[in-house]
Order: structure tokens, then sequence, then C-alpha cells
């Protein structure tokens, strides 16, 4: 959100978590204007004013700044520099090296960013779509990564979306048993020092299906692949019956042309964005 471009802008809720009127189901709210102030380029020369409000509920101010994605950076100018580098999959070590920004500056953008484009989902699906009701095609499928070490931590991170949009409806994170045979000695240790590693893939899966079921209109289709657990997962829920589930064969070439191309792709971007994490100190 640049000074030049904030002329036109007015809040829809007070920023403030302790304030009424930031819920929503708040009340009815109204913002005036209290003043502005000027922000300069690094060489003193304007680079344009912020607007202030003050809400009618709490009775405090605050600029229109507060809700921008690089609210007190103290260098906001790099933010374009530092999403490029997150999504052209560059560690956040290398990014670090390259002078522009620090290594712990780079990481606090990846979680500010993170964190903002989760309040704007959440608020597009609360507020804009179809009154917090979603229709359409929803695919869903099981992504897999580690933590440590592939063999004896893998995890599964199963993903719903919105066919033609992308959009993320439900997505979580549960982990796998070691991928090793059981009789396996190396298993076997591994178990007697730390435990038997539960598989919780049925469980958030369960947890994805629920909130997809919260949200989706009577009739949306449904796709998966044909693993058994899906189909049993939602018979037994009480709204199961709501969705249109279909299942396509994993076998199937995987371009363009498959109905699982969206998922799959989406699913291939998450393993390209994870790479950044592949040192495993």
């Amino acid at each position: 959100m640049k000074p030049e471009d904030l002329a036109s802008f007015f809040p829809h809720a007070c920023p403030y978590p302790s304030c009424r009127s930031h819920q929503r189901d708040s009340p009815a709210v109204s913002f005036t204007r209290h003043g502005s102030y000027l922000v300069k380029h690094r060489d003193g020369s304007p680079r344009g004013r912020v607007p202030r409000f003050r809400c009618s509920i709490c009775r405090r101010s605050f600029s229109a700044r507060r809700f921008a994605v690089e609210f007190r950076f103290r260098h906001p100018e790099f933010t374009g520099w530092a999403i490029l580098e997150l999504v052209s999959g560059v560690s956040i070590r290398q990014a670090g090296h390259k002078g522009v920004l620090s290594r712990g500056s780079v990481t606090r953008r990846f979680w500010r960013f993170g964190r903002h484009l989760h309040r704007l989902l959440r608020f597009l699906r609360r507020e804009q779509l179809y009154g917090g009701r979603l229709a359409g095609c929803f695919l869903m499928d099981e992504g897999e990564s580690f933590e440590w070490s592939r063999l004896f931590r893998p995890l599964t991170f199963p993903v719903v979306i919105e066919k033609v949009t992308r959009y993320t409806v439900s997505f979580d994170v549960g982990t796998l048993a070691p991928r090793l045979k059981r009789g396996d000695p190396r298993r076997v240790e591994r178990e007697e020092k730390e435990g038997v590693r539960p598989n919780r893939s049925r469980r958030v899966v369960s947890r994805c299906i629920d909130a997809l079921l919260k949200v989706a209109t009577g009739g949306s289709e449904f796709r998966t692949d044909e693993k058994p657990s899906y189909r049993s997962i939602l018979a037994r829920h009480p709204e199961g019956s709501k969705l249109v589930h279909t299942t396509i064969s994993s076998r199937d070439p995987r371009g363009p042309k498959n109905p699982l191309f969206a998922i799959n792709h989406t699913l291939a971007m998450s393993r390209e964005g994870l790479a950044r994490l592949r040192r495993r100190t």
C-alpha cells in the first residue's frame, strides 16, 4: 500500500483487537478523518500523505498504513523484492546473502506475508464469497514432506481448493508412520527411544473435509483420487451426502487435461516453496 495510493482509502473495521468493531458481528461503527502525516523518500523529497482516522467505538486513532503489509517495516520499499525472492524458491539464507536485507529481516517478512494472506483469505470466505458459502468444484489431495528425516519423520498435508479460482478452502498437517518396515532394526531402535510415531492422515483429512462442509453449498462436486479413506470419511460425516464425490485414478497422466490438475499443480507449488527448508540443520 503506497502512500500515493491512499487518498481514496477508507477502513471497514477498527484495527485494534480489543475494540468491539474489530470483530465480525460488530455494532455499527463510523470513522472520521483525523488528520494526516507526510511520508518522505530517503533523499528527503515528499512521497505522499497518509490519512489518519478515529474510531467512533473505542475513540482511538490510527493511520491507513496500519492495514498495509509493510506496517512498521524499516525498509518498506523492499517488499516487492522480498516477495519476488520468496516466490522464486530462493532460500532465506541465500536471499540474505544478496545484501539487500538481512536473513532475519527476510524471515520476518516471510511470516508477515503469511499472516497477512491468511487474514485476507478468512475475510474473503466470510464476507465476500457467497455470503460465507462457497459453490463450485472442489479438489483435495495429500502432499508429503518431512521434518528432519524423510525416513523416520514423514508428514502429510492435505489441501482443499476450489478448481477455478484455486482458492484454498482448508489445509492441515499431520504425522505419518516411518517409511520403514515394522521389523526393520532402525525403526525398532527409533521407536524404543522416541515411541511409536502415529499415522494421523485420517485425522487431518477429516478436519479438511469438515471445514469444507461448513462452507460448501449443497450439490457441490468434490474430486479426489481413489484413496479408500476419503470415501469412508465422507460416508461417516453427517453432512457428507451433500457433496457429489468423484474419484479420479492417480495413474492417469498428470497433464493440464487431468481433472485433478489444479490440485496437483497447487501441491507442486507447495513443495517448491517448502524447498527453502531443505537444510536439515
